[in-house]
């Protein structure tokens, strides 16, 4: 038997350890945080892909001046 599984004895079913239980909590709350974060960094997030397409559509050129880093 594996160790992170009990039988029911009552029904013969195999009932998981609450560390999955656990684990699975806090996963589902790093996942809503980060979708805040993201949330909240959205226009930064926009703004640096829509800088990425122009640079990879536009010619390249060498213009070290007109440069915005």
């Amino acid at each position: 038997m594996d160790v992170s599984l009990s039988l029911n004895q009552k029904t013969g079913e195999f009932i998981c350890c609450p560390w999955r239980n656990i684990h699975h909590f806090f996963s589902a709350i790093s996942i809503i945080l980060v979708g805040i974060h993201l949330g909240l960094h959205w226009n930064f997030v926009s703004n640096m892909f829509k800088r990425m397409i122009k640079l990879c559509t536009s010619p390249c050129q060498v213009d070290n001046e007109k440069r915005a880093y």
